[in-house]
């Protein structure tokens, strides 16, 4: 197919030019396409070879820092449960103060 193209392109007298010709490419490009040529004749030339490529590594983790036991992460959690549960009561009174006080104040004022 592209052997007939170019025997039509060349029979013709005023044929279209391709797009670009050889002699528009700029020089640095066709450098940089010869140094690829060469490069790719010996890939390990000059190059830096990287060989753990794939999965990362996972890290290293050592537990045996943890000096708590269960027993002790067990009530270290039901202090900060009993915590809660203070905090939650003292936020259920205050409320509760707000409101009667701002009943008595409904309640001046009928």
């Amino acid at each position: 197919m592209d052997i007939e193209r170019r025997r039509q392109e060349a029979a013709e007298y005023r044929r279209k030019p391709r797009l670009i010709e050889e002699n528009e490419i700029p020089e640095g490009i066709l450098r940089a396409s010869k140094q690829f040529i060469e490069d790719e004749k010996d890939p390990h030339k000059d190059r830096l070879i990287i060989e753990d490529i794939g999965r990362r590594h996972r890290k290293k983790v050592d537990y045996s820092q943890d000096l708590m036991s269960d027993r002790d992460w067990l009530k270290s959690i039901d202090e900060d449960a009993d915590d809660l549960d203070d905090e939650e009561e003292e936020d259920r009174r205050k409320k509760r103060a707000r409101k009667e006080k701002s009943h008595k104040r409904k309640r001046i004022l009928a």
